[in-house]
């Protein structure tokens, strides 16, 4: 182990080879050759996140739930931005939860809620709405078929309250951002690295 260069290897069921490599004390989550924790994707939600509070400056986000785990490497940044939230992970791969506690990369915070289970089934048992729902859910690069499944879009309005913020990152797949117009009003998309976002918003 050294903090110039260490790598984890973690076998998944549902992923394949999860890769984990810490350089000069960075960590990068790799699956099917896509960052899922590293600087490429932190810079993204730093950018998210801006985002949304220029549009909603006033608006209080008191519970957030996340729809894809990505190594952990978010954690720390949600709980920055939105601080004393109350937040819940939604992710299908154990294999990725048992990394994410192995790398502790949401220290000094705290781990959230992680309900493991696929999000067709663990998403409508959510007992509280969320003020934000984040989706980042891939199969490799590409974005889940679960995103134009008018079931699945009805079920993230279930989850969400009044007003409450729609969050989805899609990467290159930009048509994917299509889909939720149909439950949710659009308030802005943008391109930000290789990545396509777009907040939406619950009537």
């Amino acid at each position: 182990m050294s903090w110039f260069f260490e790598t984890k290897l973690r076998q998944s069921e549902k992923n394949g080879p999860i890769i984990a490599t810490r350089f000069f004390g960075i960590w990068r989550v790799i699956v099917e050759g896509v960052e899922q924790t590293g600087p490429n994707a932190h810079r993204v939600w730093i950018d998210a996140f801006q985002h949304l509070k220029n549009l909603f400056p006033t608006k209080r986000i008191q519970r957030v739930v996340l729809l894809g785990l990505g190594g952990g490497g978010e954690i720390k940044t949600i709980y920055k931005a939105f601080p004393g939230v109350i937040l819940t992970v939604l992710e299908y791969d154990s294999a990725m939860i048992t990394l994410t506690k192995e790398l502790k990369l949401y220290h000094p915070y705290p781990l959230p809620e992680i309900i493991v289970g696929d999000v067709k089934e663990t998403l409508p048992q959510l007992s509280s709405s969320a003020d934000l729902l984040i989706v980042d859910i891939f199969q490799g690069e590409n974005p889940s078929p679960l995103l134009t499944d008018p079931t699945f879009i009805d079920s993230l309005s279930h989850a969400l309250g009044i007003g409450g913020l729609l969050l989805i990152n899609v990467f290159k797949r930009k048509e994917y951002l299509e889909y939720p117009k149909t439950h949710f009003a659009l308030i802005a998309k943008w391109p930000f690295l290789w990545n396509h976002l777009a907040l939406f918003q619950k009537p």
